[in-house]
């Protein structure tokens, strides 16, 4: 298994470091960028003791292929950040790929439920079809 290690950047570097996976995933590199956020608390284990405030944080990781990048942004900077982010989404979601979607099994069923196209009558006696027939 190979280890990955997670860097933690400054937000503006974290932004351009987004910003070129996601063009690299334009040009050919891994298709797929997973960008997930979470409320961070500066802490990485957890402590019995919850007397101590720590003033709330988010926490935004990025994945691409086999790098990782992240980084923390404080309750003051939320709202900046998240400007600047959301537009970056907007720029880079202009090449995606449509889902394909999968037939459910009902609509099988019902194909092969419809009968078959019946054939003309044959008359037996002559071993014509009856439609031909006047």
């Amino acid at each position: 298994k190979a280890v990955f290690s997670m860097t933690v950047l400054d937000n503006d570097v974290f932004i351009k470091e987004l910003g070129k996976f996601f063009f690299n995933s334009r040009t050919g590199g891994p298709k797929n960028v997973a960008v997930t956020m979470k409320r961070y608390d500066g802490r990485n284990k957890p402590k019995p003791d919850e007397s101590t405030n720590v003033e709330p944080s988010v926490l935004f990781r990025a994945v691409c292929g086999s790098k990782k990048i992240s980084t923390v942004v404080r309750a003051k900077e939320v709202n900046n950040f998240t400007i600047i982010y959301t537009s970056l989404m907007k720029e880079s979601m202009d090449n995606l790929e449509r889902r394909v979607v999968k037939k459910d099994v009902d609509d099988k069923n019902a194909k092969k439920a419809k009968p078959a196209p019946k054939k003309a009558a044959v008359d037996s006696a002559k071993g014509t079809p009856t439609a031909l027939k006047k």
